[in-house]
């Protein structure tokens, strides 16, 4: 053997069917359909993006003003200013609606002084948002 030559091999490639792949094999479907799917999701170009969310579109807050009216509708309002302030509210906000909520829960009941600091905070909150139709339409389903 001469150490100067080199010899190069080439690897012969197949082009399969991936509805053929599992022809031979006992592989249950299931797997075989999710292998499948990983397949051509590997197969995807690497650039494709996300969809992106349009907070201006009209139509974007309105499953959570659902969720708003359907818990006014069950008298669940605690829950209603919980997201509320997890939405909109700042930091120590948060943490204020979080004790008024552990409160709650201790108590099975809230208190006078609870209720009105609570209000405060949301009529607040809905103050200084920018966007003045969406807190009119919080406001209105309150």
């Amino acid at each position: 053997m001469n150490k100067k030559t080199k010899t190069t091999k080439t690897i012969p490639t197949f082009s399969i069917s991936l509805d053929q792949m599992y022809l031979d094999t006992k592989q249950p479907k299931k797997h075989q359909q999710r292998f499948k799917k990983y397949l051509l999701d590997k197969q995807q170009p690497k650039d494709k993006t996300m969809p992106t969310l349009d907070i201006n579109n009209p139509k974007y807050y309105d499953p959570f003003l659902e969720t708003i009216r359907e818990n006014t509708k069950i008298n669940n309002h605690n829950e209603n200013y919980s997201l509320i302030v997890e939405n909109f509210g700042a930091s120590d906000e948060k943490l204020y609606m979080r004790d008024i909520t552990k409160i709650v829960k201790k108590e099975r009941h809230i208190p006078h002084y609870v209720h009105l600091a609570r209000n405060y905070m949301v009529k607040c909150i809905l103050f200084r948002m920018t966007n003045k139709r969406l807190a009119n339409k919080i406001q209105a389903r309150l």
